[in-house]
């Protein structure tokens, strides 16, 4: 069910601009849905074959489909992904996605923290903003290597969090008001 803000077709429901009461998702209706996460105008999908889709607003490449549509209207899988995620989590205009062995994986906007130089990128899926690279497709983290049994990815507008199952938390991302916890 969707139900909300739709200018970007962030609810999978063409013609409203917004949704006072939940409708159902018809492009969606034959998997079984386990994890949604909701950024400021897009919305990620984990079925229980750890298959995810993106719909929405696409300008920054977050939805991951490796398409310079400015709009998802329908959800879409994202297809370059493994067949191994476990965990989906969006920010404002980014996402992410964690796998099973851990490997960690971003597309979207580059708030200055999630794509870097050490990335598996392939710079065709790459386009820059304001000096920063936007990624239309996941691409791998290689920075985050380290980070041992991941429990749990939450973004916030333009940082991240990563819950370990040992308890430790990293952030990374714009930490401008403190959000990253952690001082200068």
């Amino acid at each position: 069910l969707s139900f909300g803000h739709n200018t970007h077709n962030q609810t999978a429901h063409d013609g409203y601009d917004k949704l006072t009461l939940p409708r159902l998702i018809y492009h969606l209706t034959n998997y079984k849905i386990i994890r949604m996460a909701c950024g400021n105008e897009h919305t990620l999908a984990l079925d229980d074959n750890k298959r995810c889709f993106s719909w929405g607003n696409n300008s920054n490449g977050q939805c991951g489909i490796g398409s310079d549509k400015l709009k998802v209207k329908h959800p879409e899988r994202i297809t370059s992904l493994p067949n191994d995620i476990r965990i989906v989590s969006a920010g404002a205009d980014f996402s992410f996605f964690s796998a099973y062995k851990n490997d960690i994986y971003f597309c979207g906007k580059n708030h200055s923290f999630s794509a870097n130089t050490n990335s598996t990128a392939n710079t065709n899926n790459t386009t820059t903003t304001n000096n920063k690279a936007n990624y239309d497709k996941p691409i791998k983290l290689t920075t985050c290597t380290n980070i041992m049994l991941i429990q749990d990815i939450q973004c916030g507008d333009k940082h991240a969090l990563i819950l370990t199952k040992e308890g430790h938390v990293y952030s990374w991302g714009n930490g401008d008001v403190g959000q990253l916890g952690i001082t200068k």
